[in-house]
């Protein structure tokens, strides 16, 4: 009993330090925050124009400050849709039907949630106010040309996108190659409300058109698109964020808002299509529930278009063993005579199988047609979710001591999930999944830990309490994850 009690002692201790290291690139955050009500919502109306907009995208036709807008592009539905499928440096394409799972939703319940991490990416633009009209604050839109203002607006634009370049969002921008194909995309339904004018009654519409770049089953920016009730006011509204697709909970996951609209700001600037300093930053005080600050870009198109080996040996290696000498040799080589073949098989294998699941989910999504997305998450997803555990007990079973496989086990399969997002680049993890994972990590510890011959000898059965604590412990939390308790 005691030696159990700190076998699950020392798991939750790797669990919990296995989050603080997810928490380095990924802080922190929660997606289940309380909307706030706006009785009387103040509208935008983009280029002085009479129709306008509620600036927040809501699950439900109501006004609730859930997802903020932030993009507005002056012209054409049509032309901005042509721009960002053949024009950008990216292709914006659509995606097929069966994509639903997009923006935070769950495959059962079709929801989504923007996340929230205070996180400004674009930090120069907050920074300096001389890029932004501010005129736009409270719901109107006013030509700052006549002052001249906009001229030194745009400039300051300009060289605040170098100065963004240096920025975290730098990373991100990067890391997408101005090739990649973009994807029309049919996500979970968002809601926005428009007005054709003054004395006229608003609607709750839903998109005109979703697009995206990125896998599916990776990394990808999702922009939901809108456009104005009238069709002589030339204008569209978008809401871009960045997501990933998270095979623990078979849910896209939502990263960033603000990095997604830096993102489509590169798209735009500097382009032929696009007026000069025809990109920049309005304030719409319409931050919320994201990492949103409030600051929604403006986008004015042109009318016309012109591991170390052999360590022992080296100097490092000399030095640990001489710190190592009469203190802690003796346990080290009692490690080392202890140590086979499935103590180096084990982590392989848990690695293996969880990283096989993200890019295999990839290659299937661009190598094979014929399977839609929830088929592929049908195939792969028991390569998890019963790969891993069965996995882990078979080759436990092999190991002698608990303590060695069990620890084995929690820390491989935490390098694992570091290793999946950092391969996603995630800038934000919602706290319940932070938790869900340490459960996990503690899960297949407790597997592992039961299926080692010392567990299975001093309990005189295969199936100990440590191996159904961890097997329970697995399957609550997987299937309660997938049918939303946690």
């Amino acid at each position: 009993m005691r030696r159990s009690l700190v076998i699950a002692g020392v798991l939750v201790l790797i669990a919990l330090v296995a989050a603080g290291g997810i928490s380095l690139f990924a802080p922190f955050t929660t997606d289940d925050v309380a909307p706030q009500h706006d009785r009387e919502p103040e509208l935008v109306h983009p280029n002085e124009s009479e129709s306008g907009f509620y600036p927040y995208l809501n699950a439900r036709p109501r006004f609730t400050k859930r997802s903020p807008v932030n993009i507005i592009v002056h012209g054409n539905a049509s032309r901005v849709v042509q721009i960002l499928r053949e024009e950008t440096a990216t292709q914006w394409n659509e995606t097929r039907e069966d994509e639903q799972d997009i923006g935070g939703s769950a495959i059962v319940t079709g929801e989504n949630e923007t996340l929230a991490n205070g996180t400004v990416i674009n930090e120069s633009v907050a920074a300096n106010r001389s890029d932004v009209n501010e005129s736009f604050v409270n719901g109107s839109y006013a030509n700052a040309t006549e002052n001249g203002s906009r001229a030194n607006r745009t400039n300051a634009t300009a060289e605040n996108a170098t100065a963004a370049n240096e920025s975290e969002n730098e990373s991100f921008i990067d890391s997408i190659d101005p090739t990649t194909a973009w994807a029309r995309t049919t996500g979970a339904t968002r809601w926005a409300y428009v007005t054709p004018g003054p004395n006229e009654s608003g609607e709750w519409v839903q998109e005109s058109m979703q697009v995206h770049t990125g896998e599916y089953f990776g990394s990808r920016v999702h922009i939901r698109l809108y456009e104005s009730p009238n069709e002589s006011e030339e204008w569209v509204f978008m809401q871009a964020h960045k997501e990933h697709y998270d095979w623990f909970t078979l849910r896209h996951r939502v990263d960033s808002s603000e990095q997604a609209q830096s993102y489509v700001e590169q798209e735009f600037m500097d382009q032929p299509f696009v007026e000069e300093n025809g990109v920049y930053r309005i304030y719409l005080d319409n931050g919320g529930p994201s990492d949103s600050d409030g600051w929604t870009t403006v986008i004015e198109l042109a009318y016309l278009v012109p591991f170390l080996l052999g360590l022992g040996q080296s100097g490092l290696g000399r030095s640990v063993r001489s710190h190592l000498h009469g203190l802690d040799l003796a346990r080290v080589e009692e490690v080392r005579e202890r140590t086979t073949v499935r103590h180096v098989v084990l982590p392989l294998v848990i690695v293996t199988l969880l990283l096989s699941v993200r890019y295999g989910g990839i290659y299937l999504e661009n190598n094979a047609p014929m399977l839609s997305m929830h088929a592929i998450a049908a195939l792969l997803y028991p390569v998890m979710a019963l790969g891993i555990p069965v996995a882990t007990c078979l080759v436990a079973s092999g190991i002698e001591r608990q303590y060695d496989a069990a620890v084995i086990a929690s820390t491989s399969l935490s390098v694992g999930i570091w290793l999946d997002y950092a391969y996603l680049g995630i800038a934000t993890l919602p706290i319940e999944v932070v938790l869900q994972r340490i459960v996990v990590i503690l899960a297949l510890g407790l597997i592992a830990g039961g299926a080692a011959r010392q567990g299975v000898r001093e309990g005189h059965r295969r199936w100990n309490d440590m191996l159904v604590g961890g097997v329970t412990l697995w399957v609550v939390v997987l299937a309660g994850t997938l049918l939303g308790y946690f």
